[in-house]
């Protein structure tokens, strides 16, 4: 007798880190925490990229960037093995995203969608407004026809919420210090509106991220009297840089001084690195949550083991008893765990707003270490972090730990064994309307 296909809802809220999951001093979240009691936590998953276009083809192929070439700008539909398996097994396919070309184009065989133009929220409403509502009921629609599966993408917290208006109900610090914490906690009241919806004895329920964010947790711009002086001054001179936001002209205005007196403090600045245009991939944008509830899926428990994004496709895919046909670089978790399989280290790269442009950073992480380095140049940029005796990443031991080093450049390598250089192909029209979409939303 074949086994029954469960209906599958897939959570991605858009630069969601894991500390806010893992620890309970930020969000007031009970809804999502709920789902935490009632399944599993990974605690240390590692996202691929630091940018959404190239973590969602990670997440949706199983398959590193340096195969598949899907990037932020670039979409290979036909390498994301996620979506045809689920179509071989009959299921029903829905889709609730913002209107981006990047979404609209992985989702042009599902059977429905409700698309939201979030860059409207600003000072109007958030998932919590009519949107969201119409969201609600195209949910409620599409859950009648068995299997389904439903990709729902919040984009609330995304560039710790500058989109977005903070609701009256959630703007003060009971929700939150930060507007990135306020607006999780509106996010995770949303979703139990969602989660009444279905039932976890038939319903496979993943809460992931595509990336995380560098959060300014303390810091308040009304502190600094000058900054939006300076700031019209910069962008007057380099309107080009506009749309990279407040973040990095605070960045650059911050560091300025420390720069020419080579005095900085990593972990401080750290809140004003703009993802995607720097040499850092600090944990704070690479290291995601992912909770895994609903049908026989363990209860309460948490899971430290390293994972890879690339592990969540063939994870799910094995819960929802589907074969995959394709060759990927992921593997089942649970199925690794019982096997007591050995580690695999996590390939990890920057990501790049440009055509055919990789990101400049390339590296891997481990439950012990994590090195990162040029993807041009092996021994610049140069960072080596103990993990387990520096977890906030604030001394790079690289000039240090030479054997170290060399032994994690001989990993990466082997993992770049059959990469594909994309550099060098054609610029498509559909990419440079990407890029300059990107550019006039903010979207990095």
């Amino acid at each position: 007798m074949t086994k029954k296909n469960p209906n599958i809802l897939l959570v991605v809220i858009d630069s969601l880190r894991s500390d806010r999951i893992t620890s309970q001093e930020y969000a007031k979240i009970p809804n999502i925490r709920k789902l935490i009691k009632e399944g599993t936590m990974f605690s240390q998953v590692i996202s691929t990229s630091d940018v959404t276009g190239t973590c969602l083809g990670s997440l949706f192929s199983g398959v590193y960037p340096f195969e598949t070439g899907i990037t932020q700008t670039n979409i290979e539909t036909s390498k994301m093995g996620f979506f045809k398996n689920l179509k071989k097994n009959n299921y029903k396919l829905f889709a609730t995203i913002p209107k981006y070309t990047w979404f609209e184009k992985i989702i042009k065989d599902f059977d429905d969608y409700f698309m939201f133009d979030h860059t409207k929220w600003k000072e109007e409403e958030t998932i919590l407004g009519q949107l969201g509502n119409k969201a609600l009921e195209f949910f409620k629609k599409n859950t009648k026809t068995e299997p389904w599966f439903h990709y729902l993408h919040l984009v609330d917290i995304h560039g710790t919420g500058s989109l977005v208006k903070v609701p009256e109900q959630f703007n003060s610090e009971e929700w939150g210090k930060s507007k990135y914490d306020q607006l999780l906690s509106a996010t995770d009241s949303w979703l139990k509106l969602i989660f009444e919806q279905i039932s976890l004895e038939d319903t496979l329920v993943i809460i992931t991220s595509d990336h995380g964010e560098y959060v300014e947790s303390d810091f308040d711009l009304r502190d600094m009297p000058n900054f939006y002086k300076a700031m019209r001054k910069l962008k007057k001179k380099f309107p080009q840089l506009t749309f990279l936001g407040e973040k990095f002209f605070l960045f650059v205005l911050n560091t300025n001084e420390k720069i020419k007196t080579r005095n900085i403090d990593i972990e401080k600045e750290k809140k004003f690195i703009p993802r995607g245009y720097t040499k850092y991939l600090f944990d704070d944008v690479i290291k995601i949550p992912l909770i895994i509830t609903g049908l026989n899926t363990p209860n309460q428990m948490e899971i430290k083991n390293l994972v890879r994004q690339i592990d969540i496709y063939p994870t799910i895919a094995r819960l929802a008893n589907i074969e995959i046909d394709e060759k990927i670089h992921g593997r089942d978790i649970f199925s690794s765990i019982e096997n007591n399989e050995n580690e695999i280290p996590a390939y990890i790269e920057v990501g790049s707003i440009k055509p055919k442009t990789p990101g400049k950073t390339i590296g891997i992480r481990t439950s012990s270490y994590k090195y990162f380095r040029n993807r041009i140049e092996k021994n610049k940029d140069v960072f080596l972090f103990d993990l387990e005796k520096d977890p906030k990443e604030q001394n790079n031991i690289s000039l240090d730990q030479p054997k170290i080093i060399s032994k994690y450049e001989e990993i990466l390598e082997k993992i770049l064994k059959n990469s594909k250089d994309f550099s060098g192909e054609k610029i498509s029209d559909e990419e440079k309307m990407i890029e300059e979409e990107l550019r006039k939303m903010g979207y990095l």
